[in-house]
């Protein structure tokens, strides 16, 4: 039975099946071109040789070049149909991984270690394409070449394919003695590449940290020892391939040692002709190319099958999906919580929490560091689930709810912007469909961004470097105010607007928020209570994980 890894990978070929087996046909038909070598080289050693008739020689030979010419663009056009039909493949995996991604609830996707992920997802990929090409272009149709030949040389002499078939038992031998030292071997050199790819993400994502920490040795030091690593556990790796293609080419050299001994003691008995004898080592030779193929492609097996044991856990997570039910239902009225609670792990955070916050309102959310103010705008998003009581968009319930879609109609400025190395305006549209340049400039407008944009060499178009590190907290800020309003949002979330921003400027920016045309419901959390003067409503979060409405005269 199949494991279900493999049951998903030889699944994904289930809509290629028609190029699989055209690639099979074209090398089947190569095989073809080697039924006329035979004939025509057993018919110029024991017919024209010995008769002299050295005109039509030449005239053969041109033939034969011919054939070889034929079967040069048989093979590259099979060559073709099996890179078209893995490249697919491995585009569908490669999507699949994406998807899962997407899907993952965010309490599974912040416990994996991403750096360990992001090496999967490129360099197992890779090495499932290589295994997917050593299958359909060598595997399968070096199978069926192998098969053929072995019946045209038990016609063409029985005894003597049979006694050079005792090479076979010793290559299976050889291919079960490497199989637990190559397993052994390409996860030690997996494991060393992936602290290798870790190490260098760690470097450029931190390089600031670095810096300011003086620990440039410690750093340097520390990486140079996983590049070391790499290069003995990879040398390790390839000297043992390396081995054994080397060992196994050897044994399959024996076949044309033992054709030689044998047909010569036949020839000289008069039991076989040179010519038949020629034409046998002519399609055991071709054999004997397919055998090693064959075997070559052992090794890209062991590692794209490690490969795809690492890679499928990430596509199978059925219970840590992220919920996306059919139900789309538009923020039009009351977003509330009742009798809420959520813990992380064993970490109570919140308990028995009614919270509402009313359509078109603002309302504010305030509460020192840790008592779950950002908890409670991570429940909204759906990134989290309740552990107990329920969360009602109007009178859907959260559970059942589409969560991208629900997402959509938000807009939301968090406390760590997230800033890709691009323009501004690729920044500010991220995610958007079409967004016209006129309202590209309102929402600049509307967070004070265009002051710093203006004055920049190419506006808009500017890049602003990876996150953000050319730009002021100020200016992300900005930024991330613009990006949050571009979308035209139904719910506008302000996480710590006032983070890198004064009082003033924040009490401005919620006045215009309020101007807006389309009346985007509001929610601000902040520690600042000066600042929570400005909503319409004021909820705060208690050390008790509960959440109690207060009048404003009591802020």
């Amino acid at each position: 039975m199949l494991a279900k890894e493999w049951k998903y990978y030889l699944g994904r070929y289930k809509n290629s099946y028609s190029g699989i087996i055209l690639s099979t046909i074209v090398s089947v038909g190569l095989t073809g071109f080697v039924l006329p070598t035979i004939y025509i080289v057993k018919y110029v050693f024991d017919e024209l040789l010995p008769s002299e008739n050295y005109d039509i020689l030449i005239w053969l030979g041109l033939a034969l070049v011919v054939i070889n010419l034929i079967g040069y663009g048989f093979t590259v056009y099979a060559n073709h149909l099996a890179l078209k039909t893995t490249k697919q493949v491995i585009t569908e995996i490669r999507a699949d991984l994406l998807d899962s991604c997407f899907r993952m609830a965010r309490k599974h996707f912040t416990s994996l270690d991403l750096g360990k992920m992001h090496t999967s997802i490129v360099h197992d990929t890779q090495r499932l394409d290589v295994m997917s090409n050593a299958l359909i272009s060598q595997v399968v149709p070096h199978t069926v070449i192998v098969l053929v030949l072995a019946a045209v040389l038990l016609y063409l002499n029985w005894m003597l394919f049979l006694t050079m078939s005792i090479i076979v038992p010793f290559l299976l031998v050889l291919k079960r003695i490497v199989k637990g030292k190559q397993v052994a071997r390409v996860n030690t050199y997996h494991d060393s590449f992936e602290r290798f790819a870790k190490g260098t993400m760690h470097v450029l994502q931190r390089m600031d940290l670095i810096k300011t920490q003086s620990a440039e040795t410690v750093e340097y030091k520390m990486q140079v020892s996983h590049v070391e690593a790499v290069k003995k556990d990879g040398y390790g790796t390839a000297f043992l391939n390396n081995a054994y293609r080397l060992m196994q080419s050897t044994i399959t050299a024996q076949i044309g040692v033992l054709m030689l001994v044998l047909g010569g003691m036949a020839v000289g008995k008069g039991a076989m002709t040179i010519g038949a004898l020629l034409a046998f080592y002519i399609a055991a030779a071709r054999m004997s190319t397919s055998l090693n193929a064959l075997f070559n492609a052992y090794p890209a097996f062991i590692e794209g099958g490690e490969s795809l044991l690492t890679l499928y856990p990430i596509l199978d997570f059925e219970n840590s999906r992220e919920r996306n039910d059919t139900e789309k239902v538009e923020f039009a009225g009351d977003l509330a919580f009742q009798s809420v609670a959520f813990s992380y792990e064993e970490k109570q955070v919140l308990s028995q929490v009614d919270f509402l916050i009313k359509q078109h309102s603002v309302t504010a959310l305030i509460g020192a560091n840790g008592v779950g103010k950002s908890t409670m705008v991570n429940l909204i998003l759906g990134f989290y689930q309740p552990n107990a009581g329920r969360i009602l968009l109007d009178n859907a319930d959260y559970a059942n709810l589409d969560y991208r879609h629900l997402r959509e109609q938000f807009g939301v400025v968090l406390q760590d912007q997230f800033f890709f190395s691009g323009t501004i305006r690729e920044n500010l549209t991220y995610g958007l469909l079409e967004t016209s340049e006129d309202d590209i400039n309102d929402a600049c407008d509307f967070s004070n961004a265009s002051e710093f944009i203006k004055k920049l060499p190419k506006g808009v178009d500017s890049k602003l470097g990876d996150n953000g590190v050319l730009l002021s907290g100020g200016q992300k800020q900005k930024i991330a105010i613009a990006r949050a309003v571009l979308s035209k949002p139904k719910l506008l979330i302000l996480d710590e607007p006032s983070n890198h921003l004064d009082n003033a400027t924040v009490s401005v920016l919620i006045e215009r928020i309020r101007s807006l045309d389309y009346k985007p419901t509001v929610l601000i959390i902040t520690q600042d209570h000066q600042l929570a003067k400005d909503a319409d409503v004021i909820f705060e979060t208690t050390g008790s994980g509960q959440v109690q409405k207060i009048e404003r005269t009591d802020v």
